[in-house]
């Protein structure tokens, strides 16, 4: 009986791999979680408007929240996806390669947009306007602004390493030889 040597998979691919597949599966979860606890308090809704105030109408997110379980269940869906991609990627199935890569690419584009808004959004805001309703001072609100920055510039370049790397000679080399 002859077997064949099997490949060492790239470390790179086991890292990306990982990372994915516990990503996606904490994401799903967190998306089916999100529903459950939409389902409780959605019956109580009203009754935190009244005791909260009167909540104007908002053209962004009454439609969010009047769909807000189609929403969630898209989501687990996608990252049900993501995670069975990274599954696959890890049994160096080669379109798990690209979908991977695609997923990179598109949280890429994700997590700078986020950046931004949350940038804009933070010096369209007044100082005195965060202050007057905050018992924070203005330096707390200097470093909400570059922690929500931080966080995205290690995100992006994280995001930047993974597709550097699923696009490097030793990942797609792995990728070449038929699946097993």
């Amino acid at each position: 009986m002859t077997t064949e040597p099997e490949l060492e998979r790239p470390r790179a691919v086991t890292i990306i791999g990982r990372i994915w597949l516990v990503f996606a599966v904490i994401l799903a979860a967190k998306s089916l979680l999100d529903i459950l606890i939409w389902k409780v308090l959605r019956p109580v809704l009203p009754l935190l408007v009244q005791l909260g105030g009167q909540a104007p109408p908002s053209r962004i997110f009454d439609p969010l929240l009047a769909h807000l379980t189609e929403i969630k269940l898209a989501q687990a869906l996608a990252w049900t996806a993501v995670a069975v991609a990274a599954f696959n990627f890890l049994r160096l199935r080669r379109w798990a390669r690209v979908a991977l890569q695609a997923v990179s690419w598109i949280g890429l584009a994700y997590v700078a947009c986020v950046g931004v808004v949350w940038a804009a959004a933070y010096s369209r805001i007044p100082a005195a306007e965060v202050v007057a309703h905050s018992s924070a001072p203005p330096a707390h609100r200097t470093l909400l602004l570059l922690g929500g920055l931080f966080v995205s510039v290690v995100l992006i370049a994280g995001l930047i390493a993974t597709i550097v790397l699923l696009r490097s000679t030793d990942v797609r080399r792995a990728f070449a030889t038929p699946s097993r």
